[in-house]
């Protein structure tokens, strides 16, 4: 059998140590943020008929639009169709921003031994185990915080549960199976979404449940005021159970997601403006995931009552901050594997054709070659491997990165199992002064 290998490439920064020099000389008031919108796709005002009704509105290859305005009318829902890269949704206005209706960037849930979908800029759920692999386990959740996938013979009476995907807070399992970890800084600066739960194991007649997917992460700048009244929603998705051999097996349900506001004012008259980052926690079906993350920037940011889960999670305000990555901004990529080149849009996703395909004469370990940007040298970076069928993920650390700051490479030798992995490469380091 072929080693077929999807992969998915991240940049994500370490801890960053800031000094800030205050000055009093101009009232806070006195200074204005711009979203940087050129303006250049107008404004965006969806309708549809009869409401309440759903625009879904295709993502480009960016993840970001530049607006002039923005109205989203009572009784309209926009969604987002995921694009290639799989990046959040980042909408950027040069003037104000209205939302009296809802904009859901949330994961989907899944089919039977299908994972749910990831909203865009979220990771998808994992596999469910079935009769006709090798191996009857789930897969882990995808994502930095996936959930682990479900194991024949492990623990009682759930044998074979998986476990939800983890973000803002981790997830849970069945003792002796830990949910998916915490990731992400609170500026969410980069913005990333919410990761899978695990897929289930299934018995001998029947599939295994797949895991929910990840929420979605939304962008919302305004060189003017947002004024929201309606509903943002970056939920995780809910996984599925079965009954096999008399028990019940769960999966794991899908982690929140993520949703920033950065203007001059955030206003909601009346507190009706409400932010769902909820992870999926429907009982009796999935093992509960984590919940998401939510950030405010603002000179001015009024009360607002927002429902973000079940837990009453506070989000993190601040002024408001640079709003996209800049040319300088840390990236880490997979190369080659195995020799062989992989695409320069991976899609690193159980749902398309692989990104890479080795010979099966491949000898393990195989040879991974990375690239890295304005990361500093000598750092290390994680390559970890969810394989179809494969419960765990497994993770290797490669060389120190060498070179120069704004280019450098490394190489791990990972071992794959046979069959379709998705392949993450990720460097956590210290930011400078």
């Amino acid at each position: 059998m072929n080693r077929k290998l999807s992969w998915r490439r991240d940049g994500i920064p370490g801890v960053a140590v800031v000094a800030a020099l205050l000055s009093l000389a101009t009232p806070i008031g006195a200074q204005t943020f711009s979203s940087g919108s050129t303006g250049v796709d107008g404004p965006f005002n969806p309708t549809c008929a009869p409401t309440p009704c759903t625009v879904t509105v295709p993502l480009p290859a960016s993840g970001v639009f530049n607006f002039t305005t923005v109205t989203i009318p009572t009784g309209i829902t926009v969604k987002f169709a995921r694009n290639q890269a799989n990046t959040p949704v980042t909408m950027l206005a040069s003037g104000d921003v209205t939302i009296a209706g809802k904009i859901d960037v949330s994961a989907t849930s899944a089919n039977g031994s299908l994972p749910g979908r990831g909203g865009p800029g979220g990771f998808d759920g994992g596999l469910g185990g079935t009769a006709f692999q090798a191996s009857l386990s789930g897969s882990p959740g995808l994502g930095p915080g996936g959930g682990i996938g479900g194991a024949s013979g492990v623990g009682t009476p759930n044998a074979g549960s998986a476990s939800g995907g983890g973000y803002g807070s981790a997830g849970t399992g069945q003792t002796g199976v830990s949910g998916g970890g915490t990731y992400g800084v609170h500026t969410l600066f980069p913005l990333l979404g919410g990761s899978g739960g695990g897929g289930g194991v299934g018995g001998s007649n029947n599939s295994g449940p797949g895991g929910g997917g990840g929420g979605g992460a939304l962008l919302i700048a305004s060189s003017g005021t947002i004024r929201h009244n309606g509903a943002l929603i970056a939920a995780g998705g809910v996984g599925y159970s079965i009954n096999v051999g008399g028990n019940t097996v769960y999966s794991g349900c899908g982690a929140g997601g993520a949703v920033r506001l950065v203007a001059n004012t955030i206003s909601a008259s009346g507190g009706t403006g409400s932010i769902d980052v909820r992870g999926s926690t429907v009982g009796g079906v999935c093992y509960y995931a984590g919940q998401g993350r939510v950030r405010l920037e603002g000179f001015q940011i009024d009360n607002l009552a927002f429902y973000y889960n079940d837990y009453g999670s506070v989000p993190s305000k601040g002024l408001p901050g640079p709003v996209l990555p800049g040319t300088n901004f840390p990236s880490v990529k997979i190369v080659s594997i195995g020799g062989v080149n992989v695409p320069p849009s991976p899609q690193a996703s159980f749902f398309y054709a692989p990104d890479t395909t080795l010979n099966p004469t491949t000898p393990n370990p195989i040879s991974v070659s990375l690239q890295a940007a304005n990361v500093p040298i000598g750092t290390v970076i994680a390559v970890s491997v969810v394989t179809e069928g494969v419960a765990t993920r497994s993770t290797s650390n490669s060389t120190a990165l060498a070179g120069t700051f704004a280019s450098s490479t490394a190489t791990a030798s990972v071992t794959l199992p046979p069959g379709t992995s998705v392949l993450t490469a990720t460097a956590t380091f210290a930011a400078g002064p």
